[in-house]
């Protein structure tokens, strides 16, 4: 009988990312209902609303996970599961996965054997997973944020124009020293 509720776990926060490898799990997050398959992961953060299980018709969940605390891992994270959602689907093979994989083979041989190792590779997956889930299936267009778009385009239709940073900042909506 596998269930968390993330609600019962207590009140320190932390991020949960759960990677289906055999098997598949369940979620339950804000009143909706996702599998959990091979190759996906489960994104959340704890406490909140969302319990995950091993359902009645699945006969095993093989995963591994990791979890992160600190309030910048927890400021990007909520970044990533709002950008993403709460179940993503990550190929063995993506450059996240393979660093999950490391981070964990490592750790078993006692690589990481201080707060601050253990700390910087945990920010090298949370980093890794940021880019990884923001690329995925972009193309160029959706690898850069909506108001860079924008000044690009600014820019190639005024490319013979005389424009400069104060031009370029009203067309992103930001203020010249952003």
């Amino acid at each position: 009988d596998y269930r968390w509720h993330s609600l019962r776990r207590g009140q320190s926060e932390m991020t949960v990312f759960q990677y289906t490898l055999e098997g598949f799990g369940h979620l339950e997050y804000e009143g909706k209902h996702y599998d959990v398959p091979l190759e996906h992961a489960l994104m959340i953060h704890v406490p909140h609303d969302n319990c995950y299980s091993l359902p009645p018709e699945s006969d095993y969940w093989r995963f591994i996970y990791i979890s992160l605390n600190g309030s910048e891992a927890l400021t990007t994270w909520r970044n990533v599961e709002k950008a993403a959602g709460p179940v993503v689907r990550l190929p063995f093979s993506s450059p996240s996965i393979l660093l999950l994989k490391e981070i964990l083979l490592s750790g078993l041989n006692k690589a990481y054997d201080t707060p601050f190792k253990n700390s910087a590779m945990g920010y090298a997956f949370l980093m890794r997973l940021a880019e990884d889930l923001t690329q995925m299936g972009a193309g160029e267009q959706g690898r850069r944020p909506k108001f860079i778009m924008k000044v690009i385009e600014f820019c190639q239709k005024e490319l013979h124009e005389d424009i400069n940073v104060d031009d370029m900042a009203v067309v992103a909506g930001y203020s010249r020293f952003h």
